[in-house]
């Protein structure tokens, strides 16, 4: 079994966030319900283009699944013991780039998960 994972950068106005999920985010429904991914566009006071890059990778041969909690915490933990992990022990699959524009002012009379 391989698993496939993202290292993800998002850029919101002077924000930055940088992290792994599971799977190829290749829109911004693929983030939904991400804790980190809502923080940060809430936080957003001023209409703003946002950036979303995505280096997608896959550990280990066989079928692809995409990455759980556990795997992603496991793939942290060899990324810290290794700072090399991704190129040597991973296999590149591809970057993904997209962007969108969020607005808080369309927030209203809306719950964060039609939004998100």
């Amino acid at each position: 079994m391989a698993i496939l994972f993202s290292a993800v950068g998002i850029r919101a106005g002077d924000a930055e966030l940088k992290f792994l999920v599971g799977g190829i985010p290749k829109e911004l429904e693929d983030l939904e319900k991400n804790v980190r991914v809502e923080n940060l566009l809430i936080d957003q006071s001023d209409d703003v283009k946002v950036s979303v890059q995505a280096s997608a990778y896959r550990w280990g041969v066989g079928a692809d699944t995409n990455a759980t909690w556990d795997d992603l915490l496991r793939i942290m933990i060899q990324m810290e013991e290794n700072p090399n992990f991704l190129s040597e022990k991973c296999d590149h699959v591809e970057d993904v780039n997209f962007s969108f524009d969020w607005s808080q002012q369309e927030l209203f009379g809306l719950k964060m998960e039609e939004v998100l």
